[in-house]
């Protein structure tokens, strides 16, 4: 499970992340039913790297126990969390694409290595 979860984890972060940098130059997204600025975008990309984040982190770190890799991961978890609402806390917008770009690009770091830390504890299992 931790596998899955790891990489829909890195999909959805990656594509947050590339959903933020590609909006205001490439306003193709109308294309495939959704508004630039349409916020249930984000909700729904949060959704999904919050859950993905929760169910592969956590059990990934009671299986290798580095800390670095939860704290990277909660801390990006909290950033999309915090963008994903940030139009009931009349944020900014580039606020609002900082914290989701940073916030992205933490969790997919932190899912590519919690995924190669969960691989080298399986492999050192079967020996």
């Amino acid at each position: 499970m931790t596998k899955l979860s790891d990489c829909v984890g890195m999909s959805a972060s990656g594509f947050c992340v590339v959903h933020c940098l590609l909006t205001p130059v490439l306003p193709l997204l109308p294309l495939l039913g959704w508004s630039v600025e349409d916020h249930a975008v984000h909700q729904a990309l949060a959704f999904v790297v919050v859950a993905a984040g929760l169910l592969a982190l956590l059990p990934g770190y009671r299986a290798h126990g580095k800390r670095s890799v939860l704290a990277l991961g909660l801390g990006g978890i909290a950033l999309v969390a915090v963008a994903a609402i940030a139009p009931l806390l009349d944020m900014a917008e580039s606020l609002e694409t900082v914290l989701s770009i940073g916030g992205g690009l933490m969790v997919f770091a932190a899912h590519f290595r919690n995924l190669r830390l969960c691989r080298h504890c399986a492999a050192a299992g079967e020996r």
